[in-house]
């Protein structure tokens, strides 16, 4: 867990939802292990995972508490996941490579690309500050600390909004080139 590792949260139930009273996933003791029974849903990473946070009912009979939060190694036998097909930033990561292969062919035709290079500009620079918001919001409060990548991705991609020229900038030289 020094950074060497890739993590993911699994809270949510198929049953419950988000709704962490009505979690029926059970961790019993047996000797040194727990047994882990139930099913979770939208673990956002598990593929890359090498762990799972795993949220479980140690406790049933207890008024409050009786969870426990289990580090449980992805390749645990019994640990089985499948992918779902998240619609996500698809399209964003799309439009990017599209507005810069609009870019290139227009500069290959030795044609003006201004108006392009702008427009990916100010669309690819948002996108990439749309996720790294996401990442920091994963992240809580470690995202806000100096040691966090998360942190960093947030600091670097929001720097894009503003050098070269911030997203106001663009926004008017587009408004203006469209005829605004």
């Amino acid at each position: 867990m020094a950074g060497e590792t890739v993590s993911a949260i699994a809270v949510t139930e198929p049953e419950a939802g988000s709704d962490v009273a009505g979690i029926r996933t059970s961790a019993v003791r047996s000797g040194d292990e727990w047994v882990i029974n139930g099913s979770k849903i939208y673990i956002t990473n598990t593929a890359n995972a090498d762990w799972l946070c795993l949220l479980a009912v140690n406790d049933p009979d207890a008024k409050y508490g009786g969870y426990s939060q289990i580090i449980v190694p992805t390749n645990t036998p019994g640990v089985r996941y499948d992918l779902l097909g998240k619609i996500g930033l698809w399209t964003q990561i799309t439009a990017v490579k599209e507005l810069n292969k609009s870019c290139d062919r227009t500069l290959l035709a030795g044609q003006d690309a201004t108006t392009l290079i702008t427009a990916a500009k100010l669309f690819a620079c948002n996108a990439a500050l749309r996720v790294a918001t996401e990442c920091l919001q994963l992240h809580g409060g470690y995202g806000l600390m100096k040691e966090s990548m998360a942190g960093r991705a947030f600091v670097d991609t929001r720097v894009g909004t503003i050098g070269g020229g911030s997203d106001e900038t663009m926004l008017q030289y587009l408004a203006k080139q469209l005829g605004f």
